[in-house]
């Protein structure tokens, strides 16, 4: 209670399953979690959200006009030709290198990308994945996001072998032809059909202005019952701003330094690193110790 604060306490069944992650990501797998509502005796949800430091690309969600049978029937056509492929590379009758440009062609052939929705994000979009049961995965793109996705990730706690349905790994094969496994019964199964909850602009969200004073202005970025993000801009060195807080609270610099401080304590928080304040701490003040500075305060 002293650490999360009795909000939260309830909210996370007594214990921090958030996990906070700076990320620069690129290629991951098709996947997809179970609703955030669904109770299930195997599979738990995956609630997560991102925020963008940089320019990025991703899928998310299925086409409105996807034939749903003809995309199972292509990424099983594609798992079964990558096992084929792996099984040769492991028995010695297959090079690998060769086993890699007939992935290219399986891949050009069968295209699983044309059945989901690509989207170029942007510096500062927020992508809310929150209520799960949604298609989603990480592109790459030399040409518009050369550093991959960059970005801010909250995420509810959950291990991938009991929360992710992969339906496609995107060709990727280990030096021995191992392949990772993938879940396309799953993925069909629990993925949401419908229309709305397919399209991507049902899932960026745009911030909420809390406060605006001449030294700083606080954003909410996401909150939804699993966890909240607000953004917190100080406009000038010397700035200040003071909170009371009821839960824990989890400060990072995007960009600057500050100085946070609680109970006679004080701390140097420079861009990229973060400190923890629970919720027996009750009020902090957060300084700016550089001209701007974006502070990210998650709970």
């Amino acid at each position: 209670m002293a650490t999360l604060g009795r909000d939260r306490s309830q909210t996370h069944s007594g214990k921090l399953d958030l996990l906070l992650k700076f990320t620069q990501a690129l290629g991951n797998s098709f996947q997809a979690h179970i609703s955030a509502d669904l109770q299930h005796p195997k599979w738990l949800p995956k609630p997560e959200s991102w925020y963008y430091f940089e320019p990025g690309l991703i899928t998310l969600g299925v086409k409105p006009d996807a034939d749903w049978q003809l995309y199972e029937a292509t990424v099983r056509t594609v798992a079964a030709g990558m096992t084929r492929l792996g099984d040769q590379v492991k028995a010695g009758t297959l090079d690998y290198y060769e086993a890699q440009d007939s992935i290219k062609q399986l891949l050009r052939d069968r295209d699983p990308w044309q059945f989901v929705n690509t989207v170029a994000t942007k510096a500062g979009d927020i992508v809310d994945l929150s209520s799960g049961g949604l298609h989603h995965s990480w592109e790459e793109d030399s040409a518009t996001a050369p550093l991959g996705n960059v970005l801010y990730e909250l995420q509810s706690e959950a291990l991938d072998a009991i929360s992710t349905f992969r339906n496609f790994d995107k060709g990727k094969m280990s030096a021995d032809g191992t392949i990772r496994p993938i879940q396309i019964d799953e993925y069909f199964e629990f993925i949401n059909r419908q229309p709305e909850v397919n399209d991507p602009t049902s899932h960026l969200v745009q911030p909420h202005e809390l406060t605006h004073t001449q030294a700083f202005r606080l954003e909410r970025l996401m909150d939804n019952r699993f966890y909240s993000l607000d953004r917190l801009t100080l406009k000038t060195e010397g700035a200040q701003f003071k909170d009371d807080v009821t839960s824990f609270r989890h400060v990072f610099v995007k960009s600057g330094a500050v100085t946070v401080e609680s109970n006679d304590h004080i701390v140097t928080v420079g861009s990229g690193h973060s400190a923890f304040l629970p919720a027996a701490a009750h009020v902090y003040t957060v300084t700016a110790a550089a001209p701007e500075c974006e502070v990210l305060i998650s709970y």
